[in-house]
């Protein structure tokens, strides 16, 4: 089986808020597949209940903007990920947020990066300013195989990334324009390492006001067109590398 797949969405982030409305439309739109994120203990239930349709594969984490306001996180993190079959995410570094103790950070995500290393599941990594201190934790926590989503490092960076296990995801706003930096990375990325995403309702393509998941063709169209290559071809290649990054979760 094959199709198109969001490889990194917000379905309870998207307006009516109770992410089925945001599936019936992304499915209707030819996304048969969708890697729907939680952030924070208050929308792990709502994606553990998408999880019962099995076009989603849910991953459940702590994002570096929730980690101070949230205590003891843990134990339920841990249940959601022994209830279903799931990845890690959304997880990460931002250097970019104002008001986030950065240590705290740092510690929540060495936590669920090892986490992910000791169920071996795909994590879903967001970094933002902080590529330094990200390829130094990965050195000694990295799971097997990540996703770098919303990739917006250099293309100088993407074969130290890969080598650590990494894959690489864009979303629609690499398609607006001055945007080089991201296409030159795209095009660094090796062929079976690069994915596709909305990261709906955030990083809308051009003149969009929100990301939506059945704007995914429309990116990947965009994206081949970066690449000078057929949207059905890479249609095809970026089902195959899923299967490289989520393995039985896509089964």
């Amino acid at each position: 089986m094959d199709g198109y797949i969001d490889a990194h969405v917000h379905l309870p982030d998207i307006a009516p808020g109770d992410g089925w409305t945001a599936l019936a439309r992304a499915k209707t739109a030819g996304v048969r597949r969708l890697v729907v994120c939680g952030t924070r203990p208050a929308d792990w239930p709502l994606v553990r209940a998408l999880a019962a349709d099995e076009a989603v594969i849910p991953c459940f984490g702590l994002h570096p903007w929730m980690v101070a306001q949230y205590g003891d996180w843990r134990g339920e993190l841990a249940e959601h990920l022994a209830a279903v079959p799931s990845g890690l995410g959304e997880i990460g570094l931002d250097r970019a947020a104002r008001g986030i103790d950065y240590a705290q950070q740092e510690a929540a995500f060495i936590v669920q990066l090892r986490l992910a290393r000791d169920l071996d599941r795909p994590a879903m990594v967001h970094c933002v300013r902080a590529w330094g201190r990200l390829v130094e934790l990965l050195a000694e926590h990295a799971p097997d195989r990540f996703l770098l989503h919303a990739y917006a490092g250099s293309a100088d960076l993407v074969p130290v990334l890969a080598r650590r296990g990494a894959w690489f995801s864009f979303a629609g706003s690499v398609l607006h324009p001055g945007r080089d930096k991201a296409r030159s990375a795209i095009q660094a990325v090796p062929p079976d390492r690069l994915l596709v995403e909305t990261d709906a309702p955030a990083l809308p393509l051009p003149g969009q006001a929100e990301s939506r998941p059945e704007h995914l063709p429309a990116v990947v169209a965009g994206i081949a067109d970066i690449l000078g290559e057929d949207p059905e071809s890479l249609r095809a290649r970026l089902w195959h590398n899923a299967c490289g990054l989520l393995g039985a979760l896509l089964d």
